[in-house]
């Protein structure tokens, strides 16, 4: 489907050429009406994100509290309880991440298909592309750990060069049909060939972002589904469809 461009190696163009003109307003813009376009399917989209972040409230608010009453009552000792609180919190955390991530990029590649014209956005169609692509994300998430911890090593410095650069490795493996290693050479180029566009969509998501944290329960099933859509509609604006 992309074939690579004949360029040289040192050239930042991405194979799927170098995109259009980039606005993050049009883009948000774009992402709002496409969103409530196809409500039916992000609105599904929307309540998974609302009763999974539920769930994961209940599980530590029992974690917590067997915790305290276990101190109060004197049934488990300290040492035991931290043991077992951390222990169940790591657990929770290792079994999430990836049924998290299954149902986030088998979203962003659903959201992908949807933007190019294809079948609309549902919870079956999410998990069937999830699990699909389980190779490519388990490889993203792998990589993406070991990225994470540089960033984290390098402090600020770090966060800039692991996240902003990085941020399209999944679509582009999933849109070009490339390897995790492949697809992080081309995220590379292509941040190098729209430095600026990458940094201004970040700062756009950060604030979005901000402003869903500041709505009690809702705000994140808001958020969720627009800036997904954001992305997308990012990518395709610097890495546009091939016929």
């Amino acid at each position: 489907m992309y074939e690579p461009l004949p360029t040289a190696p040192s050239s930042p163009i991405p194979p799927g050429g170098p995109g259009k003109a980039y606005s993050p307003i049009d883009t948000m813009q774009a992402a709002f009406q496409h969103i409530f376009a196809h409500i039916r399917g992000h609105g599904q989209v929307m309540a998974a994100w609302f009763v999974m972040f539920i769930s994961l409230m209940v599980v530590n608010v029992v974690l917590t509290v067997g915790f305290v009453v276990g101190m109060e009552t004197r049934a488990i000792d300290p040492g035991t309880g931290i043991a077992l609180l951390y222990g169940g919190i790591f657990g929770v955390t290792v079994l999430l991440v990836p049924i998290v991530s299954i149902f986030w990029y088998g979203y962003q590649k659903a959201l992908l298909l949807e933007v190019d014209g294809g079948d609309p956005v549902s919870l079956a169609r999410i998990g069937h592309l999830g699990w699909g692509s389980i190779a490519t994300v388990l490889g993203v998430i792998a990589a993406g750990c070991g990225l994470s911890f540089v960033g984290l090593l390098c402090c600020y410095f770090g966060v800039f060069f692991v996240t902003i650069p990085f941020r399209f490795v999944f679509l582009i493996a999933v849109d070009q049909e490339v390897g995790v290693v492949e697809a992080y050479g081309r995220a590379w180029a292509l941040f190098r060939s729209r430095m600026k566009d990458h940094v201004l969509a970040l700062l756009v998501v950060f604030v979005v972002s901000m402003i869903g944290s500041a709505i009690p329960l809702i705000g994140g099933a808001i958020t969720f589904p627009l800036l997904e859509a954001f992305d997308v509609l990012t990518y395709r604006t610097f890495v546009p469809k091939r016929a």
